[in-house]
């Protein structure tokens, strides 16, 4: 082989790993936007509706409780103002679910949300008569019957959001090997041009 068959052959080579690394860093960096993507779009939030309607509702049995005891008027508009800002919040993240079971899931929990607020309202105005027990025991039964039905949905919700949760881990630590393997070609292409 002459000298200026091997300096063809040469540059022919550097040429393609040349095209071959630039190959594989063009893939690295796609893999690393859209795994970047992936992650900006999953907002942590995102994976615990269920925990913050749980929360919500409780917090209102403890001032359907008080206000069916106590009759304080303060309680009366807190109980009206964090009711609303519940049902506003469950409307709200309910048109951003993407996934079509916890958009339904979602819905259906507003749903329970307005008819346990109706009863809890009926508990709440109902005037203790004479000679009934006025104990809170009786109350505080009714008042988790009434949440109960919300509270088993949103149970269902959680697992939804665990398995989405799983499902989203799994995926980026696909895509992350998938960058580490990338980046090993490339290192080795490197080493060799």
């Amino acid at each position: 082989m002459n000298t200026r068959s091997q300096s063809f052959s040469y540059v022919l080579a550097t040429i393609l790993l040349v095209l071959v690394v630039g190959w594989v860093g063009r893939h690295t960096w796609q893999e690393l936007r859209r795994l970047n993507r992936s992650f900006a779009s999953m907002q942590s939030d995102d994976f615990y509706y269920s925990e913050h309607i749980k929360a919500s509702v409780r917090e209102l049995n403890g001032m359907t409780l008080r206000i069916s005891l106590l009759h304080n008027p303060v309680d009366e508009a807190a109980f009206q103002q964090a009711s609303q800002h519940l049902q506003q919040w469950i409307q709200a993240h309910q048109d951003t679910l993407p996934n079509r079971p916890r958009h339904e899931l979602m819905k259906r929990i507003g749903t329970g949300f307005e008819l346990c607020l109706a009863q809890n309202s009926r508990l709440m105005n109902a005037q203790p008569q004479s000679g009934t027990d006025t104990s809170p025991l009786p109350l505080l039964e009714q008042v988790q019957s009434n949440a109960a039905p919300v509270l088993d949905l949103c149970n269902q919700l959680a697992d939804f959001e665990r398995a989405e949760r799983t499902q989203f881990m799994k995926r980026s630590h696909e895509a992350l090997a998938w960058i580490q393997r990338l980046l090993a070609v490339m290192l080795m292409l490197l080493v060799i041009l």
